[in-house]
């Protein structure tokens, strides 16, 4: 006999429906994300002289340095442990032939969570450039 792999509850839905789990991780990560930008803006209007009020004059985009944090989190942070969780889980032949598991829906729901949270935050800052690299 040969038994079969146990799965938890979001493996089996990662594998039965990865668009439905993708959706999700989106969601979440655009909900939290939006929430976070919300609570740093909120928190440098009522501490206006604060180092998160400071705007970067010699940037690209000029703005104060709170707007910055979510950005930097998820790249040095997020980012990283999500494609750490994806390449300890690839399966031999991922390379040509991808893989469907929660830790591919997380990274991807993650970085496409971000684009669509930066996109209706950032909707009266960000032009039409930016607006067309997220997409």
């Amino acid at each position: 006999d040969n038994p079969q792999p146990r799965h938890t509850t979001w493996e089996m839905a990662s594998l039965q429906s990865p668009w439905l789990v993708l959706l999700l991780v989106i969601t979440a990560s655009a909900s939290l994300l939006f929430s976070i930008n919300t609570a740093l803006q909120s928190y440098v209007a009522r501490h206006p002289g604060g180092p998160l009020s400071r705007r970067n004059h010699a940037g690209i985009l000029k703005m104060e340095s709170w707007n910055y944090v979510v950005s930097v989190i998820g790249q040095a942070l997020v980012m990283p442990a999500c494609w750490i969780l994806v390449f300890a889980n690839r399966k031999n032949d991922w390379w040509f032939n991808g893989d469907r598991n929660l830790a591919s829906a997380c990274f991807s729901g993650y970085v496409i969570g971000y684009y669509v949270q930066d996109c209706a935050f950032y909707r009266k800052d960000n032009g039409i450039l930016i607006l067309m690299h997220h997409i």
